[in-house]
C-alpha cells in the first residue's frame, strides 16, 4: 500500500499499524457511541447532535483514536469547535477554499446550503483560541478562498471574525493560490485540519468517502505540521519570484483590519491583489472537471474504509 504525500511529505504509510493506518481491528465512532469491532458504519446518518457532541468531547478529553466521522456539516462545526478549544498554541488549516457553505454531495447526502467555516460556533471557538499570547493559526487555501461575489476577502466570515477580532493577541498567516500549486510544486491531495498534538481531521475533496476525526495520536498530528510547513516553504520559494503565482497575508495582533494587514506579499492595492485568489461557490459549484488530483490515494482509501483498487 502506498502513502499520502503532501508537499513533498510523506504521510501515514499503510505499512504502520498504529500512527499511519486503520489497523485491523481499530475502533470506529459513528456519532452514537459506538467503538471497536462492533461499531456501526461511519456513514450512518447523525441522528443525536448533543449524543455527538459528547462523544468528541469525550474523545478529545481521554485523547481516544477512535475514528470518527465527521462528514457533515453539522458535525463539521462540533469537531472544528472542539478543535480551537482544545488547542494551545499552533493550529494549521489546508483547505481546496475554506468553503462557506455545503453542496448536496452525492452518496454522503449532504443537505445544501449548511455552513461549514461560516458557522458562528467555528470562528467564535476560533477568536477564542487566538485571545492567548503567542498563539499562531496558519491558513492555506488551495483553489481560491470562496467569498460572496462582490464581497472581497472580507467576504469569508471566519477570516472577517478571526481578523477584525478586536480580543485577538494571536498571529494569522494566510497562503492563497488559484490552482492547486506554489509555482510549478503541487500542494495537497486532501484538506486537514491539525491542533498541536491532539486532534486532526483529514477528508478527500470531492469524494464521497466520510472525512474523519481522530484524537491522542500525536506523531500522525507532527506529520501533517511538518506538511504544512513543507507546503508554506513551497509558497515562500514561489513569493521570491519576480511574478508569484500565489499570496501571503500576515496579521499580527496589532492587524485588526482585513485591508490592512501587517505584512502582504506580493504589495500593492490590497482588493486587486486578493481578487484572483477569490471564487464563489454558489455561483461556482464543484463539477467534476474541478478535480485536480487523480482521487484518493491508496492509503487515504484505507483511511477512509475504502476498497482500494487492486
Amino acid at each position: 500500500m502506498g502513502a499520502t504525500v503532501i508537499g513533498g511529505t510523506r504521510l501515514f504509510s499503510g505499512n504502520d499499524r498504529g500512527e499511519g493506518s486503520v489497523a485491523k481491528g481499530s475502533r470506529v465512532s459513528n456519532g452514537n457511541g459506538c467503538g471497536d469491532g462492533a461499531a456501526k458504519n461511519t456513514r450512518d446518518t447523525l441522528k443525536d447532535i448533543r449524543g455527538f457532541r459528547e462523544l468528541v468531547a469525550r474523545r478529545a478529553t481521554e485523547r481516544d483514536d477512535a475514528v470518527i466521522d465527521c462528514t457533515d456539516p453539522e458535525r463539521f462545526g462540533i469537531v472544528i469547535q472542539k478543535l480551537f478549544e482544545i488547542g494551545k498554541t499552533r493550529f494549521g488549516i489546508y483547505s481546496d477554499h475554506l468553503c462557506r457553505l455545503s453542496f448536496k454531495n452525492g452518496p454522503n447526502g449532504i443537505v445544501g446550503d449548511k455552513p461549514y467555516w461560516s458557522n458562528p460556533i467555528v470562528y467564535k471557538a476560533a477568536q477564542k483560541f487566538l485571545e492567548r499570547d503567542d498563539t499562531l493559526l496558519e491558513i492555506a487555501v488551495g483553489l481560491k478562498l470562496d467569498s460572496p461575489e462582490g464581497a472581497g476577502f472580507a467576504g469569508s466570515e471566519f477570516l472577517n471574525a478571526v481578523i477584525t477580532s478586536e480580543s485577538r493577541n494571536g498571529t494569522i498567516v494566510i497562503y492563497l493560490s488559484a490552482n492547486g500549486k506554489a509555482g510549478s510544486e503541487p500542494l495537497s491531495e486532501v484538506n486537514f485540519v491539525v491542533c498541536d498534538d491532539n486532534g486532526y481531521r483529514v477528508e478527500q475533496p470531492r469524494d464521497p468517502a466520510p472525512a474523519v476525526l481522530r484524537f491522542g495520536r500525536p506523531e500522525s498530528n507532527r506529520q501533517l505540521f511538518t506538511a504544512f510547513d513543507e507546503m508554506a516553504d513551497l509558497f515562500e520559494q514561489e513569493l521570491e519570484c519576480p511574478t508569484p503565482n500565489c499570496l501571503k497575508l500576515v496579521y499580527e495582533s496589532t492587524s485588526k483590519v482585513v485591508a490592512l494587514p501587517t505584512s502582504m506579499n506580493p504589495g500593492g492595492n490590497f482588493d486587486e491583489i486578493v481578487s484572483p485568489y477569490l471564487t464563489d461557490q454558489v455561483k461556482c459549484p464543484p463539477t467534476p472537471n474541478d478535480v485536480v488530483w487523480p482521487g484518493p490515494s491508496r492509503w487515504l482509501k484505507s483511511f477512509l474504509g475504502i476498497a482500494p483498487t487492486p
